[in-house]
């Protein structure tokens, strides 16, 4: 990692704005299906596989909200009832080739 040299004495002030990490939203998203208590998950990042695994659970029947901003989304898990995913949404998030 490269340092940064501040020079001239002056104390820092500031805010830094940590972006959501995809690794960390997915698990937290296919956890809605353990509770039928409604989930709101925030700092969400803006990546396809994260909207791709709301509409997955879109389609198993739970009520999903997402924010205009794309960066929060309310669960609820309350009458999940259509086990199976469709093939080209799951492709999506797995990146599965069209011919498999």
């Amino acid at each position: 990692m490269d340092k940064i040299i501040i020079k001239g004495g002056k104390k820092l002030t500031g805010e830094i704005r940590v972006s959501g990490a995809k690794n960390a939203a997915l698990p937290a998203i296919a956890a809605a299906i353990l509770t039928t208590e409604e989930l709101e998950l925030s700092n969400l990042p803006a990546v396809k596989d994260v909207d791709s695994t709301l509409q997955l659970l879109a389609h198993m029947g739970a009520e999903v909200e997402k924010a205009k901003t794309g960066r929060r989304a309310v669960v609820r898990c309350i009458k999940l009832g259509n086990p199976e995913a469709p093939y080209d949404l799951v492709r999506k998030i797995a990146r599965l080739p069209a011919s498999f």
